[in-house]
Formats: structure tokens, C-alpha cells, sequence
């Protein structure tokens, strides 16, 4: 399920976003039986849940998500693909199916991740959402969302890199339809004929008896300074539980870091940051708590490259934009196609300038005062 704020878009009404949460849920109800897991991703994949036959705690994963906590773009599929067959892996199962829902696009690096999940044994199949003409992706408090030029945004679907990902993984294609007909083409055994210009492609037979993964594509924005404003960096989303007691249902189903996800979603980031076991995530609630010293002292312990970035972010916020500036720096190293590093660099370089000659100013007024 793709959470990028194109999901936002009413082309399909109310939106992409519910009628993808609706899908699942018919999904979720159409296997009775077998194994299902989930998974999300931004630059990264996390499993959200493992391999479960508990439909009911994948459902209830489901009807939380939501666009409005995530920032807006990127997103990166190979990442979820890969961590998609290494679940099937470590299960030790022979035959599994993964499931892509989305209204993005395919790359190289994404189907080279479908051909060797395919060549693994398993089939990624594809339900695309959206329509062809798009429509613009509205914005909280009015308007409209806009691109880098100004211009107001209308992601459009692009079935045919979604057509050829799923050829590459063997599986299926569909786009989302108002009947069943699109989990028909997805789930069924039967053959389905037809063309180019056919709404369905089969590329494969669907294994029923497979266990299942649902991608959940998040897009990537690590704790960003974008336009001037900061975006927090993209978590993913946990059921709301009750209130915790000497033990409860969510000691059976969520490890230490999926419970402080689940706090962070919540708006309590300083309790999330005392759980967390995994270093960037207690980073990153470290940041959203407002602790900023603590959060550059994780993200300054972690080597790749986004916690580099999120790092330049935290010393921004400390105020030290020197520190800040060697980080980007480092980033654009790596890569120097990553626009949010060389703006934050730009702009700290600007702020740092401000600075120094204000302070050469006043030094200037005192001497001739």
C-alpha cells in the first residue's frame, strides 16, 4: 500500500488511500486460510508483522494508516521486495506470492528485485491504483499540493512500468476496480487472456497455497529540511492499543521497537525515545521529542548514508550549522544528486553568513561608539 500523499488523490473517490484500505480488507477476508505478512518501507523495509495466520492483527495494521504523519516523496520498492523474500526465506517456505499496491511506477532496480524474487521461487504480482488522467492531491487546509516549479501536482497512474513489474516477478497485474473483478485477475487460478490495452495482465498462475506479503510502500524523507521547514522522519503506523498492564495482548504481538512505534504514531516521542532498542529509531524519536542533543549522539554513532543526513538535521537544530554543513557535505559526497542535502547546505551556508556579518556589524558599532 503506497502511503506517499499521492495516495491522497481523489481521482478515485474518496481517495486512493481508502479504497487501497478497503481493498486489503477484502482481501484479508477472501483468505481464510494461510499466511500473510507485512511489511514497510521508506529507503529501508521493516516488518511490521511476520509471517502470521492472525488476519484480524494485519487488519487492524491496516485501518490505521494513513498519509497525514509521513512526508510526501520518495520511495524506494526494491528495499520491501528484497525484505519481502528474505521473510519467505527465513520461513522456509518453498511457494509465496508478494503483493505491490500502488499508483507509482517501476524502475531497473525495482524489477531486478522482482526477477530475483522470481528466480527464488516466489512472484511478486501488482494492483495498481489510479487513473490515467490523475488528479491533484489536496492539501489540509486548502488547496492544493505543488511540485518543485509551482505547479500543481497530478500524479497520474503508470501502468505500463507496473505491467512490466510484474512480468519481471512473474506474477500478476491489475488496476483497482470498483468490483471484484481486480482480485479475481489477482487471486483466482484461472488464466486470464487479453492484450496491452486489456485493464488486467496475467504474467503467471497464482500459487494459492503460498503464504502472502503485503508491501506497504512508504516514501522516503528523513528528517528533511525542506523549503525552510523540517519533516519528521517517516515511521510506520501500529495499531492504538489499551493501556498497558503488567502484560498485555501487545507483549505477544510486538516487539520492544514495533511498541515504541506505535508511542511515537501516538505523539509520545520522549517515551518512545526510553523503549527503542534500534539506535535510529530512538534517534528519531530523540528529534521529534525535541531532544536534539540526544538524537545527533544516535544518529552520529550510525554510518549510512541517511543518518548522515538526518545528523546534519539534529546539529542544524542545535544550532550548530558548521557541524551541520561537514554533514551535508559528506552526504553529497556519496551522492551528489541529493537535492534536500545540498539545500540544507545552501541554506545553513546562507543563515551561517547572516550571522557573521551581523556580528561584524555590532563589533563595528561598539568600536565607533
Amino acid at each position: 500500500l503506497d502511503l506517499s500523499r499521492s495516495m491522497d488523490a481523489q481521482d478515485l473517490t474518496p481517495s486512493r488511500l481508502t479504497r487501497a484500505r478497503l481493498k486489503i480488507l477484502d482481501i484479508l477476508q477472501r483468505r481464510k486460510s494461510g499466511q500473510i505478512a507485512l511489511v514497510v518501507y521508506s529507503s529501508n523495509a521493516f516488518t511490521v508483522t511476520p509471517l502470521t495466520t492472525d488476519a484480524d492483527t494485519v487488519a487492524a495494521l491496516v485501518n490505521s494508516l494513513s498519509t497525514e504523519i509521513m512526508p510526501s516523496r520518495g520511495s524506494y520498492p526494491p528495499a520491501a521486495i528484497k525484505k519481502g523474500q528474505q521473510l519467505l526465506e527465513q520461513a522456509g517456505v518453498s511457494l509465496g506470492e508478494v503483493l505491490l499496491i500502488t499508483d507509482g511506477g517501476s524502475s531497473p532496480a525495482a524489477e531486478e528485485a522482482a526477477d530475483q524474487l522470481r528466480s527464488a521461487g516466489y512472484s511478486l504480482s501488482v494492483l495498481a491504483i489510479g487513473t490515467t488522467e490523475g488528479a491533484p492531491i489536496p492539501r489540509a487546509g486548502g488547496g492544493f499540493v505543488t511540485d518543485r516549479s509551482g505547479n500543481i501536482a497530478v500524479p497520474k497512474l503508470e501502468a505500463t512500468g507496473l505491467r512490466r513489474l510484474a512480468a519481471a516477478g512473474g506474477g500478476r497485474f491489475a488496476v483497482m476496480r470498483t468490483d471484484d473483478s481486480d482480485l479475481d485477475t489477482l487471486l483466482s487460478g484461472a488464466t486470464m487472456a487479453g492484450s496491452e490495452s486489456d485493464e488486467s495482465l496475467v504474467t503467471d498462475h497464482w500459487r494459492e497455497e503460498g503464504p502472502w506479503l503485503l508491501l506497504l510502500l512508504v516514501p522516503l524523507a528523513a528528517i528533511a529540511f525542506r523549503k525552510g521547514l523540517v519533516i519528521t522522519l517517516l515511521i510506520f503506523i501500529l495499531p492504538v492499543a489499551e493501556p498497558a498492564h503488567a502484560f498485555s495482548w501487545k507483549d505477544l504481538w510486538l516487539n520492544a521497537d514495533q511498541q515504541a512505534n506505535q508511542l511515537l504514531v501516538e505523539g509520545s516521542a520522549a517515551d518512545a525515545a526510553q523503549l527503542f532498542k534500534d539506535p535510529a529509531w530512538r534517534a528519531v524519536a530523540d528529534y521529534r521529542a525535541g531532544h536534539y542533543g540526544g538524537s545527533a549522539a544516535g544518529f552520529g554513532t550510525l554510518e549510512d548514508i541517511d543518518n548522515l543526513y538526518n545528523l546534519g538535521n539534529a546539529l542544524a537544530k542545535l544550532g550548530e550549522f558548521e557541524s551541520a554543513i561537514d554533514a551535508y557535505e559528506e552526504v553529497l559526497e556519496t551522492d551528489p544528486n541529493s537535492e534536500d542535502a545540498r539545500y540544507n547546505r545552501d541554506l545553513l551556508e546562507d543563515l551561517l553568513k547572516q550571522q557573521q556579518d551581523s556580528q561584524a556589524g555590532e563589533q563595528g558599532n561598539q568600536e565607533n561608539a
